[in-house]
């Protein structure tokens, strides 16, 4: 298989898919891992894919992404409204709080009836909700990820390390059964780590979607947070801490 087969053939895979590593690419094309490193380079210059740590992506995925956001907020609307009101429900009167970068985590501001709270994120576009509600907010320092409209990097990373959440209400590309709670960014997901681990309660949004889609890396197990949905997943019990928002 000549290089121009490898890469029509790694674009063939990639329709299917949104993120297969190196070693995957290699294994199921027969090739070296540096023959394949060089056909993602020279695609990359050609703007067919994105490469990411140990892998890639369709670089119109990515393309995608950038509107994501604005049509993500009226996918499965009224669920998600549901489950940022019950979320909201939780936050209690002077309690410092974190919410994630997602479009249910985008609807929680709306629905708080606590007063003097304090929001931190790393969520750009959430910030002029929290300031409509009149709730004090502290933004996460760092460059912007244009695609995904949130901070990350290391110095949001470090801010994180100094401070203690009450309560994390945190958004997730998937909840896998057997695997846990994953994504596909890996700096997201290291700054999802960090928040967990400085977070007394978190709670993790995720609607009935969620339940049938696969991510890359996982960023928590099922037992590390109370996972808010709209509707009972297939297997309930998988899941140690689960709450159906009515």
């Amino acid at each position: 298989m000549n290089a121009i087969e490898r890469q029509k053939k790694i674009l063939d895979l990639l329709a299917n898919k949104e993120f297969i590593s190196v070693e995957e690419l290699a294994g199921t094309l027969g090739a070296s891992l540096a023959t394949i490193r060089r056909d993602l380079t020279a695609m990359e210059q050609e703007k067919t894919v994105i490469r990411y740590r140990g892998g890639v992506i369709p670089a119109q995925k990515q393309i995608e992404k950038a509107m994501q956001i604005e049509v993500r907020m009226d996918e499965n609307r009224q669920e998600k409204e549901k489950i940022a009101r019950y979320a909201a429900s939780l936050i209690e009167d002077g309690e410092y709080i974190y919410i994630d970068s997602s479009s249910t985590t985008y609807l929680i501001p709306g629905y708080i009836t606590a007063t003097d709270v304090t929001v931190v994120t790393n969520a750009v576009f959430l910030i002029p909700e929290l300031l409509r509600n009149g709730i004090r907010t502290f933004v996460l320092g760092g460059f912007i990820d244009a695609n995904g409209n949130y901070v990350m990097g290391e110095m949001a990373n470090e801010q994180i390390k100094s401070m203690n959440f009450s309560k994390s209400f945190i958004g997730t590309y998937a909840v896998e059964e057997n695997r846990g709670l994953t994504t596909y960014e890996i700096s997201e997901a290291d700054l999802k780590k960090l928040i967990i681990q400085h977070s007394s309660e978190i709670y993790v949004l995720a609607d009935h979607t969620k339940f049938s889609k696969k991510g890359f890396i996982i960023y928590a197990t099922p037992d590390q947070a109370t996972i808010i949905t709209d509707a009972e997943p297939v297997n309930p019990g998988a899941y140690p801490s689960l709450v159906v928002a009515e």
